[in-house]
């Protein structure tokens, strides 16, 4: 029954990529559409089954959201309105509730939250609404989370159709990097944040471009929100660059140093945050930090554990923590880091785009650079801003490969953007 159900929703959503105008307007295929999305289900599966059979599934959050959110959704049997009010996130529940919550769910609740929207709670709740149709079958839970991560990469793939225009090494660059295809495709919040990221920059380009005005808001609105209660840091990452577009549209004579200005106000904010607002943004991370290495250090079996500069909330410490924070994120895993084979796939991920960077750099085209100027600062910005992000408060390798997974393919695109693909071509057809 369970594979039965399984084919039901897989087709479904087949015919809805078919049907839809949103995928026909990519121009890619339908077969090749299906093939992606087929592939992204697989993976899904895929990782799913490893985490099963392999690992502890107490341990593993793709069991967790799902077991969870099945813990809300036995709620609806007991009392609609307290399942309404835990979907929505609107109005109190009693405190038998609370304490039910507390002694059957395992993220529900998060021992440090610093006055933060707790972020697993989306991912629960949607996992909650899936038992409605899924006769609580996770493989069907997966292939929706599949569908949603493909749609984010779709509507992603769209932005940078307008400023590259090779189909098949766009297709690569958005769908099938190893990374993104493993943790996007599966039952965890990548999935959703590739979902609300894609939809909330289509939208942006489009009312940048002055597109449908009025859909395009309420996409904008409602992905953000999506953001902001998944991975408030994500959308934190995305300011820099989309207040330099939004600036740079109106005042285009030196994006350049229209940017440094916009980030060199934005950093100064950051750590001036406590006199701004009822938060101080550095001493959180700097928290963040703290209880991340040591929540790794209570436990047992964390085998790509990482030193890592203790940050302290002040500009210089963030300063002096910032070059190891990007060598972490962009070249670790490196051949130094293996210490099982589960790892090397993302080692010679890592490989592959420092290699890609070097060529990038042998055969840098100033033209191109000039002529995407402003989306490629835009990328760069929030590439650079996330990894520093990641790598200042993540003592775990395995975390990073799957926390650095949205700016991936803002990474790779910059690459090519600014390469002069022709002279590439013609230098290795001579090799």
């Amino acid at each position: 029954m369970q594979i039965i159900l399984s084919i039901l929703y897989t087709l479904l959503l087949l015919l809805i990529i078919n049907k839809l105008s949103f995928f026909k307007t990519t121009d890619i295929p339908y077969k090749f559409l299906a093939l992606i999305f087929i592939v992204k289900i697989i993976s899904g599966i895929g990782l799913l089954l490893l985490y099963k059979f392999y690992y502890d599934t107490n341990g593993s959050d793709i069991f967790n959201y799902y077991k969870d959110g099945k813990v809300i959704y036995n709620v609806l049997y007991t009392n609609p309105t307290d399942f309404i009010k835990l979907i929505t996130g609107i109005g109190n529940y009693s405190n038998e509730l609370e304490t039910y919550l507390r002694e059957n769910t395992n993220y529900w609740f998060k021992a440090f939250n610093y006055n933060l929207l707790n972020d697993n709670r989306l991912t629960i709740r949607i996992n909650a609404i899936l038992h409605l149709i899924s006769n609580h079958n996770i493989y069907v839970h997966s292939i929706f989370f599949s569908f949603f991560s493909f749609v984010g990469l779709t509507a992603l793939y769209k932005v940078f159709k307008q400023y590259y225009s090779n189909k098949l090494i766009l297709t690569i660059v958005v769908f099938f990097i190893p990374s993104v295809i493993i943790w996007s495709s599966a039952m965890l919040k990548e999935s959703i944040l590739m979902f609300s990221l894609g939809l909330f920059l289509l939208a942006f380009f489009n009312l940048l471009k002055n597109r449908k005005t009025l859909i395009n808001i309420v996409i904008l609105v409602i992905s953000a929100l999506l953001m902001f209660m998944l991975k408030f840091y994500v959308l934190f990452a995305l300011i820099p660059g989309l207040l330099f577009l939004i600036i740079n549209k109106f005042y285009s004579k030196n994006p350049i140093i229209t940017f440094s200005i916009i980030y060199g106000l934005i950093i100064m904010l950051f750590f001036n945050s406590p006199h701004i607002s009822n938060y101080n943004l550095a001493e959180i991370m700097s928290f963040k930090q703290h209880d991340f290495i040591n929540m790794i250090n209570s436990s047992e079996n964390v085998g790509s554990k990482i030193d890592l500069p203790i940050l302290q909330p002040n500009f210089f410490s963030f300063l002096s923590a910032t070059p190891n924070a990007l060598v972490n994120t962009f070249l670790r895993p490196s051949i130094f880091d293996i210490h099982s084979i589960i790892v090397l796939p993302a080692v010679i991920e890592n490989i592959i785009f420092l290699i890609l960077f070097i060529v990038s750099i042998i055969f840098f085209d100033k033209n191109n650079f000039k002529k995407n100027i402003n989306f490629i600062i835009f990328s760069l910005s929030f590439t650079i801003t996330l990894s520093i992000l990641i790598g200042l408060t993540t003592p775990v390798l395995g975390a990073i490969v799957r926390y650095k997974v949205p700016f991936l393919p803002f990474f790779i695109i910059i690459l090519i953007l600014v390469m002069n693909t022709r002279k590439s071509k013609n230098y290795f057809r001579k090799l």
